[in-house]
């Protein structure tokens, strides 16, 4: 696993990233495949919502982001139950 780097480009022989350090390499790849545009799943929350006398969207469901921020969601929610 590679962090903090920057994508630069596809090239037939793989993908091409700068790390943190500016060094830029190639990591050799038959297929690279993007996983972006992910969209929230809030299909169980409208199920339930009424059911429940307390419901609450925490993490992706709210919006994708980070886990930190998902820990975040369900603090704040824990101190308001």
């Amino acid at each position: 696993m590679l962090t903090e780097i920057r994508y630069n480009e596809v090239t037939p022989k793989g993908l091409v990233v700068t790390t943190k350090e500016g060094e830029r390499k190639t990591i050799e790849a038959d297929t690279i495949v993007l996983a972006a545009g992910a969209t929230p799943d809030k299909k169980l929350y409208e199920e339930i919502k009424g059911k429940v006398s307390n419901t609450y969207l925490a993490g992706d469901c709210v919006e994708p982001r980070t886990i930190r921020e998902a820990i975040a969601d369900g603090y704040r929610i824990g101190l308001e139950i």
